[in-house]
């Protein structure tokens, strides 16, 4: 893609002559510190472009790799990452960051199409507000240098056809390389603008934005793309601080990130956002936006007078006959001197709060449902069910198996680890399943630079798991806390709502009592209210 580009290659990942999670194998694997360590020095060493065909996170953007890509997109490099091979299990892009470009993999099997592998969006880590991933580039059957089964310097050179999302990742890297080599000042998210904003919607057999992003890579038109978005690195903190992580900048809407690409994931009332353009031409672009089930009202036309002038384009959904809860996919395009698309999704849906936190024994609590449009919904309430414990220590460096459990199939799993002596201590939570084989694989994961973890999942089918804590670092043995709390479908325990069914008027909203009895001081406990037409359920946390 750049034969005049110069590589520098970081080994991150490592084959170990040890079973620190005693599963029979010997453990393998890209640890997070090596990655971050590659990361800070390839930053150091002056790289323009990062290749990362690594799996990822794919609910969380406070993880160390994500906010060690967030660093680096702060320092100019850009980042193409794989959005995951687990398309075909349900597992959402990997990599969901919004400083990241994020890569699917197109396929050619007469028609080029997004492989059926490839990781899928919405992604949970934006709320469902950030299109993943970004675009796609050619992954499939590539024919690509790997070394010999015996290495030696003397080896012949071995090449073999490979396929997935690490296969075009490299593609768009090189365009991303390609791009700054004319074009050196531009920072990492006009560059993903460019190839975002000119990529080819029309070329797949089916038409998904959340397989494909904006479309498949056209390193030609990125060239001149016309118009460009950026958005300052001080946006990345604003970006986290409005998901809920704690960074102390002005806290940002995630629909209102400054990117090539508009997602509402929970629209319950129209939502205006913006975005701003700089010009690399002059000229006048006209505007239109389709999106199936909504009304989308944008400006007619902007002009650009002068080169570098911000161009702001307000964008205002408001849903007209789209189902409840069913995702609409369409385009913002600005037509002109050139031709600009961002893809625009959104979805109406219940507006539910995400999590209630109550005290007492005995209470209630108040909370709002909203809808646009009118309906009546009935809740499925569960629990409240409380915490099963397990104390554990380890030393640094160390990972630390908890207690297998056999459960069925469960609505919603919370799974904590909680330091004793946070100061000083990182640790990671591992959810691992036990395979048929009778070893175990990581099935979720939660790793953040923090001592504590908190992961949850949806829908958790039958089976044995296990918890495991990572100690990536500690002052001496650090001491900590499993806890998980199992909810299955059918219903348990005292807590319910009224009114259920609730009546709800279009555009409009009701107050909702929740309340429960009967639990014991000192306890934590769990409880969960879903509704049908709300994509995500409310979680109740009870602290008697």
């Amino acid at each position: 893609m750049a034969p005049g580009a110069s590589l520098a290659v970081y080994k991150v990942c490592w084959n170990y002559a040890a079973d620190t999670d005693h599963d029979g194998v010997n453990d393998s694997g890209c640890p997070d510190d090596s990655i971050v360590a590659a990361i800070d020095q390839a930053v150091a060493d002056g790289v323009d472009v990062l290749n990362y065909s690594i799996s990822g996170a794919s609910d969380t953007l406070d993880d160390p790799v994500q906010l060690a890509f967030k660093g680096a997109a702060a320092a100019g490099v850009f980042v193409a990452a794989a959005s995951g091979n687990y398309g075909e299990y349900g597992e959402p892009a990997n990599n969901p960051s919004p400083w990241v470009t994020t890569v699917a993999n197109a396929t050619w099997t007469g028609t080029i199409d997004v492989a059926p592998s490839s990781s899928r969006g919405p992604s949970p880590a934006s709320d469902d507000n950030l299109l993943k991933p970004d675009l796609a580039g050619p992954g499939t059957d590539v024919i690509a240098a790997v070394p010999p089964t015996t290495w030696s310097t003397t080896a012949p050179s071995a090449f073999e056809s490979m396929s997935g999302t690490s296969m075009s990742t490299p593609h768009v890297s090189g365009a991303a390389a390609l791009l700054l080599s004319r074009f050196p000042r531009w920072t990492p998210m006009m560059v993903k603008s460019a190839l975002m904003t000119t990529a080819d919607p029309t070329t797949f057999a089916t038409k998904d934005v959340f397989a494909s992003g904006a479309g498949y890579l056209r390193p030609g038109p990125a060239f001149n793309p016309g118009l460009v978005l950026d958005a300052p690195a001080s946006s990345y903190n604003g970006y986290l601080q409005g998901l809920g992580v704690a960074t102390g900048a002005p806290a940002l809407r995630a629909v209102d990130f400054n990117g090539p690409s508009i997602a509402v994931g929970h629209l319950a009332a129209p939502v205006t956002t913006r975005r701003t353009f700089l010009p690399l031409v002059t000229g006048t672009w006209k505007v239109t936006a389709s999106l199936p089930g909504f009304t989308v009202t944008v400006p007619t036309s902007v002009t650009a007078s002068s080169i570098g002038q911000a161009v702001p384009v307000s964008v205002r959904i408001a849903r007209s006959t789209a189902q409840l809860g069913t995702w609409s996919q369409g385009w913002l395009t600005l037509s002109g001197p050139t031709t600009v698309r961002l893809p625009l999704v959104a979805r109406a849906e219940l507006a539910v709060p995400r999590e209630l936190s109550v005290r007492g024994t005995t209470g209630s609590q108040a909370f709002t449902v909203s809808s646009p449009f009118a309906t009546t919904q009935t809740a499925t309430v569960l629990g409240p069910v409380a915490a099963v414990t397990q104390s554990a220590s380890g030393a640094p460096g160390t990972t630390v198996p908890g207690t297998a459990f056999t459960t069925g199939d469960l609505e919603l799993a919370r799974f904590t680890l909680t330091a004793a002596t946070p100061a000083g201590t990182d640790l990671d939570l591992e959810l691992q399943r036990r395979t048929a084989q009778g070893t175990w694989e990581t099935y979720a994961s939660s790793a953040t630079s923090s001592a504590n973890e908190q992961l949850d999942v949806d829908w958790l089918p039958a089976g044995t798991y296990r918890l495991t804590a990572v100690v990536y670092a500690a002052p001496g043995t650090a001491s900590f806390t499993l806890s998980r709390w199992l909810l299955p479908g059918a219903r348990t325990g005292s807590l319910s709502v009224a009114p259920n069914p609730v009546t709800i008027a279009a555009g409009g909203s009701t107050t909702v009592t929740a309340r429960w009895s009967g639990l014991t001081a000192g306890r934590v406990y769990l409880g969960l209210i879903r509704y049908p037409s709300a994509s995500r359920p409310t979680v109740v946390t009870f602290r008697p």
